[in-house]
């Protein structure tokens, strides 16, 4: 925000209201510390901010100065003001800047959390612990124009927090706050006890003797310019106090009229000025004077200058930002011959016309927009139809510049692209222009040509403009726009609900650069929808041969982690996702995964009834949070020595519907606290239906609605019901459920259990007498549930990893939701449309509306068994995939199959449902051959007909098992690996062993298997690689260790996989992908793919980048969510790549154009 070129008081005047800031200012012990300057427009509320925070610069004093502007939208935004504050204070003070440097760099997600938690992490919090600053003197922080920061609903929230939150800032802060007296800006401060309220009086002497202060000086300027016009006594002392009258106490009204006066013939300005009819208000003062200028700036019988003058106010009224000359030329341009500049030379007097353009006052934007106040229709703008015009506008801009790859960037690194001003600015705003209006003949048309021809493109320039995080929103607003506007255009209705999904779901990969809008997003778009089926490419675009989705799927989004999630739950009003995982808690925006809270501490959490408070607790405290303001609402609590990790089954939460009781479980033991007094009394631990000599583990808790009873189930199938108050157990135990109680649901009339299963039974029990009322047996079993707010449905995820959806009183099933590998909680949305899923680092959002079982249905195998994939390898010639895989109806039961490299059909089974551990597969170099592995044996099979060769048993050490194989280059030898760590090497026509066991030197733990194994191309020596990325070379003729041990080099090097090329160096432009070599390849950060066969050419890094090794581009951005980029299997030939897992396997084709390292 630059202040150059804002205009400060005269010396000598506003001297009383100069005098009582700087005494305020001055006064260590003063109750306020903040201090609201408010008047009316005009009234020279910007000027005094100015001089004051000029003066306070000048004294080293000025912690920040921000002022707000309605014209511009980064000078209107409410949501950035606090990050700007926090970055001018950091500037102000390297102390205050590396408190706020620490507080980022812990959670550097803070600047996209709400305001009031940004407030205390930014501000509240860093400053408080600086209190020597006070012996410093006072930092001043001055907010100018607040009443421009957004309209009266978007600054509601950094207004309230401002009102509320300024008092807990130390008292060396002092923040002044000018604005109009707007009610809601003055409802707020008005009550708060440490602000202090200045109203700007316009009628006082003192204002009047300003204003004619303020006019001799500027009259004597303009005498001085023009002295051989004007006499030395020009204008006269009765001419000047007639303008200062006429001005009724407005500065705005001086200022204006002495630019109107500033002319070729200062003089006849003056009359006309003096002519002129004035009010007796400052309303009316202020229209005459626009009256009179206006009349003066032009020929307005002349239609063609009253249109100009229209088509340009018109557009600097609704426009969202301000714009330069050339860019409102541009915008303008219809064929005219008349450029704006033309017209705004003769508007001097009511326009700012220096690098941008823009009005004078907003009083002036006031004056034109209302018709009653102008007089003419020549003046007057109708802020609805310059809308429209803008919008028409923007989109026939875009139209005219957006196409592919419109910066010329290439794939390999983000060059520093730019857009115009003009297009930049339709870029940014035209949904915000489009969603006003209401006219759909007008708009229907533009829209859906506009949407058909460049919505990619307009992805793409959202990413080059680094805006692609507004995508979201825009989209969803023109979403629900057009179901209000555009209800019977279904073709257009269903293009921006496609474009909706695609930003919500592939944002990030749009974000990393401007051309995976293509190559990464695209691609992996559902193929029946109409997004695909309008933009996808198949000579310009990467293309999927089997993994592709049908239709939308239910998966919206994927939040991050740091580690894997132990607690998860929905806010009340479904708006966010509360969890915990790595000791940290943290709340996600469920719509767009912006964190809005934390991280905080804590292993555990829950949201309160309300969901105002979060509930944490690590292993020795609980928290209470309020999460709005980030403030904590009591002291920790001790949890005491009866709690503690027995079994990885630490607490279950639950908080009563009135917000008094707070219960958790921890092993045997139930506690309950006081929220109000932090008192607690404990319920011990109930004896377990299996052994009455043992305590049983609880697994969840449930109150009653009318918080006097806790109810909980257990580990081993019992349900019990204790009284709050008294601790007394409401009747004996409920039997009758097998394992693990995952979820309990106590009905609204307090008059019903709900208990669900790991055999997905759901018994309903009289929750007053403890009767089993009835049995409800869902299908499969499950090892994880959840009940809906209500009760009605109940969310499973089945041990063959499904999320389902069932009616919970039917026992009918209402959607299979997703393939979901999560192994964490799960929680389902009050409002019931949204279910989530932890997995390992992030929770998967699901849309319970949608039914997985039709919509995303995978294009996968000829087989529907199939499911997640654990080892690949491509053909050398790229024709066939060999594939081990899980088949979904046993998760115990993997299958070796052969695909076709192209279109991944299934062409041979090698093995079915093997019943040991998983199976390893390795093409030979000549493809003629698979060998594959698994607990004692080793089979080599014909590549053609799919027939097994032979088979070699193996002699393994107790509890270890085949892991890796492959052939030697030659064919004539097999190398394999084994989970103690141990290396063997076999003659692959006697099938003898050669060499080995010998040991790699790692130890024999899960942790030190041999994940894969791999021959140089000369086939002189061997590379191991453990589970845990430790890497050694051998001699395979002797078997000796030839290179040492190299250990964490997955933290340098973000690949995937490596390239067994003997002397070849990969470079890559794109960051972190490829730093360095060892020994005859590269190293992975993945173990599996530490050994692979030459010929792969595509690798994936740990960053989700894949690179291609021949050309060194980074070709492709895997969407984060639908891929774990340390976990997934690939494989690759000369065009393709496959990717295993735990979703199934994709196979992704590339277009000749990418691989021929010209991507210009």
């Amino acid at each position: 925000m630059n202040q150059y070129g804002r205009p400060e008081c005269l010396p000598g005047t506003r001297v009383d209201v100069l005098n009582f800031i700087t005494t305020w200012v001055s006064n260590p012990r003063s109750d306020h510390n903040v201090l609201w300057l408010n008047g009316v427009a005009g009234s020279g509320k910007s000027t005094l901010s100015t001089t004051m925070a000029n003066l306070f610069d000048e004294t080293n004093r000025l912690g920040a100065f921000i002022f707000f502007n309605r014209n511009v939208a980064e000078q209107s935004n409410p949501a950035l003001v606090i990050r700007t504050l926090a970055h001018k204070l950091g500037h102000f003070d390297r102390r205050i800047g590396d408190a706020i440097a620490a507080v980022i760099e812990v959670n550097s997600a803070i600047v996209e959390s709400p305001i009031h938690i940004q407030f205390k992490k930014l501000l509240s919090d860093p400053l408080r612990k600086l209190a020597n600053l006070h012996f410093e003197g006072p930092v001043m922080i001055v907010f100018d124009a607040f009443d421009e920061c957004g309209s009266i609903e978007e600054r509601r929230l950094l207004l309230k927090v401002l009102a509320e939150e300024s008092a807990n800032l130390p008292t060396f802060l002092r923040i002044i706050i000018t604005s109009r007296p707007e009610y809601d800006i003055g409802r707020l401060f008005a009550s708060r006890g440490h602000i202090l309220s200045y109203t700007l009086n316009i009628t006082s002497e003192l204002v009047r003797n300003d204003i004619e202060s303020f006019l001799r000086h500027r009259m004597s300027e303009i005498r001085a310019e023009n002295n051989t016009l004007l006499s030395a006594d020009w204008p006269g002392e009765n001419r000047l106090r007639t303008l200062a009258e006429r001005a009724s106490g407005l500065f705005i009204w001086a200022s204006t009229a002495c630019k109107f006066i500033d002319a070729y013939d200062p003089e006849q300005r003056l009359g006309v000025l003096m002519q002129a009819d004035v009010g007796c208000d400052a309303e009316s003062a202020l229209d005459s004077l626009y009256v009179t200028a206006l009349r003066s700036a032009g020929q307005w019988e002349d239609s063609d200058f009253a249109a100009d003058f229209r088509a340009i106010l018109g557009t600097l009224l609704v426009a969202r930002n301000p714009l330069s000359l050339a860019a409102l030329t541009k915008l303008l341009s219809t064929g005219s011959q008349r450029p704006p500049v033309h017209a705004i030379s003769r508007l001097g007097c009511v326009l700012h016309t220096n690098t941008i353009i823009r009005i004078l006052h907003p009083s002036f934007a006031d004056f034109l927009s209302n018709r009653i106040r102008c007089q003419s229709d020549a003046w007057f703008i109708n802020m609805t139809l310059h809308n429209m015009r803008v919008a028409q506008f923007c989109l026939d801009h875009m139209d005219g510049y957006l196409r592919y790859n419109m910066c010329h960037l290439n794939l390999s690194k983000m060059a520093d692209a730019s857009l115009p001003e003009d297009v930049a600015y339709a870029c940014e705003f035209w949904v915000e222009h489009v969603c006003i209006i209401e006219d759909t003949a007008f708009i229907a048309g533009r829209l859906n040509m506009f949407l058909v021809k460049h919505l990619m493109h307009w992805f793409e320039a959202m990413s080059i403009l680094k805006k692609s995080r507004k995508i979201v929103g825009l989209m969803r607003r023109l979403l629900d726009w057009h179901t209000i506007i555009l209800p019977d255009n279904t073709r257009s209705q269903e293009l921006v609900n496609d474009a909706y999904r695609f930003c919500q779901t592939f944002g990030d990969t749009i974000e990393h650069h401007p051309l995976q809008v293509y190559a990464g997003a695209l691609p992996f778009t559902p193929v029946d929808t109409m997004l695909y089926r309008t933009f996808h490419d198949i000579s310009r675009d990467p293309c999927l041969g089997k993994g592709a989705d049908n239709t939308w799927s239910p998966f919206l989004l994927a939040l991050r982690l740091d580690l894997h999630c132990r607690s998860l739950q929905f806010s009340p009003d479904s708006t966010r996702v509360l969890s915990a995982a790595g000791g940290s808690i943290r709340i996600h925006d469920a719509m767009t995964g912006a964190v809005v809270f934390g991280p905080v501490r804590g292993r555990w959490c829950c949201f309160s009834s309300d969901g105002l408070r979060v509930i944490s607790a690590d292993k020795s405290s609980l928290y209470v949070w309020d999460w709005m303001s980030g403030a904590q609402v009591m002291e920790p609590l001790h949890l005491g020595p009866d709690v503690s990790d027995v079994d990885g089954r630490l607490m279950v939460w639950a908080v009563s519907p009135d917000g008094a009781l707070i219960a958790y479980a921890s092993g045997p033991t139930v506690g309950v606290w006081n929220a109000i007094s932090g008192s607690r009394s404990s319920i011990r631990g109930r004896p377990s239906s299996v052994d009455s000599t043992r305590q049983t583990f609880t697994s969840c808790l449930a109150f009653s609605p009318d918080s006097a009873r806790l109810v909980f189930g257990s580990y081993d199938g019992v349900v019990s019901s204790w009284e709050c108050n008294s601790g007394a157990q409401t009747y004996e135990p409920l039997l009758g459920h097998v394992g693990r109680v995952f979820s309990l649901h106590i009905t609204s009339d307090g008059m019903q259990i709900l208990s669900i299963d790991r055999d997905s039974c759901i018994r309903v029990w009289d929750a007053v007498s403890g009767t089993s009322l009835r049995a409800i047996s869902l299908r499969g079993s499950i090892e994880n549930a959840t009940f809906s707010a209500d009760g009605r449905q109940v969310l499973t995820r089945t041990v063959d990893q499904h999320l389902e959806l069932w009616d919970t009183f039917s026992g009918t099933q209402i959607h299979l939701i997703a393939s979901d590998s999560g192994y964490g909680p799960l929680a389902l949305a009050p409002n019931g449309r949204l279910a989530a899923s932890a997995n390992n680092r992030s929770i998967g959002l699901y849309d319970t509306n949608v039914d997985g079982a039709v919509s995303g249905s995978r294009q996968t195998w000829s087989i529907l068994s199939v499911g997640p994939a654990f080892a690949l390898s491509y053909s050398p010639d790229g024709k066939r995939i060999a594939v081990a895989v899980k088949n979904i109806s046993s998760i115990l039961t993997p299958s070796i199959l052969i695909l076709d490299g192209i279109t991944g059909m299934q062409i041979h089974e090698l093995l079915r449902e093997h019943k040991g551990n998983k199976p390893c597969v390795a093409f030979s170099w000549d493809g003629l051959r698979i060998v594959s592995g698994a607990d004692d044996w080793i089979r080599v099979w014909d590549a053609i007909s799919g027939t097994e060769i032979y088979k070699i048993t193996v002699v393994c050490e107790e509890d270890s098992c085949v892991s890796s194989v492959t052939f030697s280059p030659d064919g004539q030898q097999i190398v394999s690996g084994f989970s103690n760590g141990s290396i063997r090497t076999w003659d692959a026509a006697s099938r003898a062993p050669l060499l080995g066991p010998f040991d790699a030197g790692i130890g024999r733990s899960y942790g030190h298997e041999i994940a894969s194994v791999a021959y140089s191309p000369d086939g002189t020596r061997i590379r191991s690689c453990s589970r845990q990325c430790r890497i050694r070379v051998w001699d395979a003729t002797s078997g000796a260790h030839i290179v040492d041990q190299v250990e964490s080099l997955e933290l340098q090097l973000g690949v995937s996989q490596p390239v067994m090329a003997a002397s070849r160096t990969i470079s890559s432009q794109q960051p972190s992908a490829f730093t360095g070599t060892v020994a005859e390849g590269l190293l992975p950060r993945d173990p599996h793919q530490a050994a692979r066969s030459p010929y792969d050419r595509f690798v994936l890094g740990s960053d989700g980048w894949i690179i291609d090794t021949a050309t060194g581009l980074a070709l492709c951005y895997l969407p984060f969510g639908k891929f774990n980029f340390t976990t997934t299997w690939t494989a690759s030939s000369q065009t393709s790549m496959v990717l295993g897992t735990d979703d199934g396997i994709y196979l992704i084709h590339f277009p000749p154009w990418m691989l021929s390292g010209d991507d210009d």
